[in-house]
């Protein structure tokens, strides 16, 4: 089963912050209802984010069956320009050089396409 994840980084910055914490009690609901409506003996639930980390162990404890939980650990950075390039905080820096001027549109895009360097 997958599930909705909202990350704190990408998030920050405008209304969306406001649906990160909230999240992680839906997150834990999606997860209860789909292990007792499959009546499931046991879990392996694999998180990478805090949030959904956080969520699962809850969804585990109201459950109370066996469960084990394996963090993935963070994203690892994505690469422009042949150098790590992996926080939001890059892109929104970006975003207002974009608005001034200072880099192009493609240049900003490309950005924007390399920041989640990959799973996790």
């Amino acid at each position: 089963m997958n599930t909705i994840s909202l990350c704190d980084g990408i998030t920050q910055g405008h209304k969306g912050m406001c649906f990160v914490l909230p999240s992680r009690d839906l997150i834990a609901d999606t997860i209860e209802v789909m292990a007792e409506g499959q009546q499931l003996d046991g879990m392996v639930m694999l998180a990478s984010c805090d949030k959904i980390a956080l969520a699962m162990a809850m969804a585990a404890g109201r459950l109370n069956i066996p469960t084990v939980i394996v963090i993935g650990g963070p994203m690892m950075p994505g690469y422009y320009m042949g150098r790590e390039f992996g926080g939001a905080w890059e892109v929104r820096e970006a975003a207002g050089k974009l608005s001034r001027g200072e880099i192009t549109a493609e240049d900003y895009d490309n950005m924007e396409k390399c920041v989640c360097g990959g799973i996790g």
